[in-house]
Parts: structure tokens; sequence; C-alpha cells
């Protein structure tokens, strides 16, 4: 993968719509990150699946719930995978369903219920094809009826990190880089928390997630950065110490190149939604 930063990864047809949701059938997906929330329902096949420096091996009636700037990856164990899923734009989705939603975790295991959810996320996805006010209503509906459910699901429903000779390593990388991005940080620093050649991790890390530490530095750093444009008033050079860029310049080549646009002129339209 270039150095060019992934996010929003699928695109949905309109998000102007408060949710949206579609069937989809997917190969390897590399590391990335949305500016929404996404439920995904697994319906075929299975993959590795990579959120947040945790890794779960998912196979169909497995639900995947990912809130705005968390990252995660999918690596098929076939050459495809199939997942039921929607999307939920934060600024239209009220504070009590966002407040559900941020307390789910990543991955669940719906088990038996699985056929029901399929056919909730069925009829989600029959729903959004309809853009009257009141299809939109019931898209919105239907959704919010499916985040509910999710967070009745008993706790043994929620999934467990798989921890492995082979995927140990990478996940104490990654958990490292979480809990570090927003200072100065290296490849080499990285090396040393799991022993390990720096070149040999290099390697080991675009391997596994398709992407460089460099670029995956970036986007946690800039993804953090978008976070506190929306929601704080901040200067924009208090945003870049704190994101962890290493100087205002960098930080505004580095936005410009993902977003188009300024620090600035992103907190503006944003504001203005």
């Amino acid at each position: 993968m270039s150095e060019k930063l992934v996010s929003d990864l699928v695109k949905y047809d309109d998000i102007q719509f408060a949710v949206q949701a579609k069937d989809s059938v997917h190969g390897p997906i590399p590391l990335h990150w949305h500016s929404y929330y996404e439920v995904e329902l697994f319906v075929s096949g299975g993959a590795t699946h990579i959120a947040n420096g945790k890794i779960y091996e998912f196979s169909p009636g497995y639900v995947s719930v990912m809130k705005p700037t968390d990252f995660h990856s999918y690596n098929p164990k076939g050459e495809t995978f199939g997942v039921r899923k929607f999307i939920l734009m934060p600024e239209k989705t009220s504070a009590r369903i966002r407040a559900l939603l941020d307390r789910l975790p990543c991955a669940l295991d719906v088990g038996d219920r699985f056929a029901h959810f399929g056919k909730m996320f069925d009829e989600l996805i029959k729903s959004c094809g309809n853009r009257s006010e009141s299809g939109c209503l019931l898209s919105q509906n239907l959704a919010e009826r499916i985040i509910i459910e999710l967070t009745m699901c008993e706790e043994s429903a929620f999934v467990n990190e798989v921890v492995s000779d082979h995927t140990e390593r990478l996940s104490r990388v990654l958990c490292y880089i979480s809990e570090r991005f927003t200072e100065r940080l290296s490849l080499a620093d990285a090396a040393r928390e799991v022993s390990v050649n720096p070149d040999y991790l290099s390697r080991y890390f675009s391997k596994e997630l398709g992407t460089t530490f460099s670029n995956y530095l970036k986007m946690k750093r800039l993804s953090y950065a978008t976070s506190l444009l929306m929601t704080g008033d901040y200067s924009i050079e208090e945003i870049a110490g704190s994101s962890g860029f290493p100087s205002l310049t960098f930080f505004n080549r580095v936005f410009r190149a993902r977003y188009g646009m300024s620090p600035a002129e992103y907190r503006r339209m944003m504001r203005q939604r």
C-alpha cells in the first residue's frame, strides 16, 4: 500500500441521510477508519479482523461495531467474505443512540440469534431504498432497534481477542502505539518494546497490516486530531501538538493531503452541518 492515508474506504450512496445500509462481499480490506459509526453482520466466509490493535477471528454470526476514528482491517480466510452493514452519521444520530454505540464492544457473537439479526439487517437494507420521509424514519428506527438489541446481548456474546504466538507480538505493538502515539515515537521504540530488530518489525508490520509503521502512526494521529477539531475549541497549533505531530507545518501538510483542505476549513465545514 502507498503512503496515502486510507479512510471511509467503503463508499455509500449519499451521506446526507442519517442511515445507509447495504449487502457487501469483500476481499482483503486494508487498515482504515471512518468518520461515521459502522455496524456489520458477518454472513458468509471467514476473516481475521484487526480492530484497534486487537485481533479476532470472524465467522457468520459475528458483529463488528466501529466508532468514528476506530481502526480496523479484514483479511479473508478464502477469497471473499460477506457482510450486511449499515452506517450512522454521528451528527444526525441522537445522543442516546451514540451513547449506546459507544458502550458496545467492537466484536460480538450473536450466536443462535444470527437468523433474527440477519432478518433485521435485511429489512433495514430494503428500507434504505426508500428515501421518502417515511422511508428515512423507518430506516432510522430499524437501525436503532438493532443497536438496542445488540446492547441487550449477554456479556458471553462479547468476543475475546485471539492470542497466539503469531498474533501476540503484533497486538503488543499496536497497543503500544495506541498508548504512545501522542508522544515522540519511532519504529526503533516499538521494536525495543517487543524485543525485535527494527528492520524485521518494519517488514512484519507491512505484511500483517498492509501499511507501513509510519503511515499507521500518521493515521492514528490524524484521526485523533479530527476528533479534537470536531469536539473542542483548541487552537490548530494545540491540536497538532496534542496529536503527536512534530510541527504545525507537517500537520497542515498531512491534513490537507488527506482532506483536501486545511484543519481550520475542516472545522468550519463540520460545524456548519
